[in-house]
């Protein structure tokens, strides 16, 4: 017997067959022209067991069925129990198959679909159980012919959904097949890869308790979030939204939270999950017990597992962190880190000696075209939002010394002003006594300033553009 990537070859290879050379529809159910019947049983699945609902004969040719589809060829003429030729076949479906199953008989005998298949407004839940239908009995043309059909629907978030959750696996074995999958998988991503945006009440409707489609996002490397809290807390609030009793919750989320990165996630956070009432199942609470002890983890403990914390790749790309040490001198009134290269822009953060009277520390985040950028046009708009930090000693700790709400920058010079934004006066002391502190000097007579920025994707409440005097 032919396994199943042999199976699944034989498959592929047919799916381009025609099926419009040969057209038997106006035969279909003409008993003069029919030496059997077809019963098919559909089985009542309201209750336990497959105990049939009730019965319906079709009449059919054998050879037209037999031309086509290898299961019924077999049913037919491979002694079985149905090959008694005066006995019809008995075939058990449910209630769904059946309309599938009459869809392909139809199929057989016309060579092409339903006209109403090809129709917008049909639910592609019907074109996939004919998909399915066409592997069970091994019809490589109707495959084909479903494909085109599929490859022909505007594409949309709904389709999609249905996509991702009911093609079995099992036919992924076939490229094409496989391919549908995928795109349906990407379609979903892309539009819902951007968690601060798009994860709301408004788009959650299009999954509406599918836990399918959340794992899959939850799967993604592309999320783009501020950080793998939201991700969870949007996560959280979509289970709380969908799913009214707490055991219910519960299972949900046992299902759903190993795709998260619990070892990204800050000791406080995880701290307070542990009190989380749909967190409280044992592999739920062994998550988050083995990220906090991860936490207490020297340095090197964390590298060797460090794969398991890696920060997903979206929410990597969409921040940008600048570390730099300024040594606070008599004579220059500006200084600038080296700069990083990020979407399209050079970034850098500069320090300056702000005021008349008492000068002060004036600490920005600055951006402009690089026109040696890979990224593509580099003077679009890049909304963000910015948050410093400057290192206290002896602790060696980063203190968060003010933020910036987002932020429209588009590197260019405007009126003699850069591009870039920044808190004023984040040390909350002034440049003389900056050089003479301890506790911002230390043992290094520089000031460390770290900055981090997070882009978000651009959208029609975006800030007017914002350019600040430095």
């Amino acid at each position: 017997m032919a396994g199943p990537e042999a199976r699944a070859s034989a498959l592929e290879d047919g799916l381009d067959e025609e099926g419009h050379y040969y057209d038997f529809l106006r035969f279909y159910k003409r008993g003069e022209v029919c030496d059997r019947n077809i019963r098919l049983k559909i089985l009542d699945e309201s209750k336990e067991g497959p105990e049939a609902a009730g019965c319906e004969e079709i009449p059919v040719s054998s050879i037209v069925l037999a031309a086509k589809s290898l299961v019924l060829q077999k049913m037919i003429f491979a002694g079985m129990q149905e090959s008694d030729k005066g006995a019809p076949m008995s075939i058990k479906v449910t209630a769904e198959e059946k309309e599938a199953f009459k869809e392909m008989l139809h199929f057989l005998y016309a060579g092409s679909l339903s006209p109403r298949l090809h129709d917008p407004a049909t639910d592609v839940r019907e074109v996939v159980r004919l998909l399915v239908v066409g592997d069970k009995f091994e019809v490589p043309s109707l495959m084909g012919a479903v494909l085109k059909c599929l490859s022909k629907r505007e594409k949309s978030i709904p389709d999609s959904a249905v996509l991702v959750e009911q093609l079995p696996e099992t036919l992924f074995q076939i490229g094409r097949i496989k391919k549908v999958a995928d795109e349906a998988r990407a379609h979903i991503i892309e539009a819902f890869k951007d968690v601060s945006m798009t994860w709301n009440s408004e788009i959650f409707e299009f999954f509406e308790s599918n836990p399918n489609v959340m794992e899959i996002l939850l799967q993604s490397e592309e999320l783009e979030a501020d950080s793998e809290e939201e991700i969870l807390e949007k996560a959280l609030s979509w289970i709380r939204g969908c799913y009214q009793s707490e055991s219910e919750r519960r299972h949900v989320v046992s299902k759903l939270l190993p795709q998260v990165r619990f070892f990204c996630l800050s000791g406080e956070y995880l701290e307070r999950l542990l009190a989380v009432p749909e967190m409280q199942s044992k592999p739920t609470q062994a998550l988050i017990n083995a990220a906090l002890r991860f936490r207490a983890y020297s340095d090197a403990k964390k590298e060797v597992v460090r794969k398991a914390f890696v920060q997903r790749k979206g929410v990597r790309e969409v921040h940008l962190e600048i570390i730099n040490d300024f040594v606070l001198g008599d004579q220059r009134t500006r200084m600038t880190s080296r700069s990083a290269l990020w979407f399209g822009k050079k970034w850098y953060i500069m320090l300056s000696r702000k005021g008349d009277s008492v000068r002060t520390v004036g600490v920005f985040l600055c951006c402009e075209v690089a026109s040696d950028s890979l990224h593509g046009s580099s003077s679009t708009v890049d909304d963000v939002e910015t948050k410093f930090f400057v290192k206290i000693w002896p602790e060696g700790i980063w203190k968060s010394c003010g933020s910036v709400g987002r932020t429209a920058l588009n590197g260019l010079l405007t009126g003699g002003k850069l591009s870039g934004c920044g808190p004023g006066n984040p040390l909350k002391t002034s440049w003389a006594d900056a050089r003479r502190s301890e506790r911002l000097l230390g043992s290094t007579g520089a000031v460390t300033i770290r900055v981090v920025a997070r882009r978000f994707q651009s959208s029609e409440d975006s800030q007017q553009w914002a350019h600040q005097t430095l």
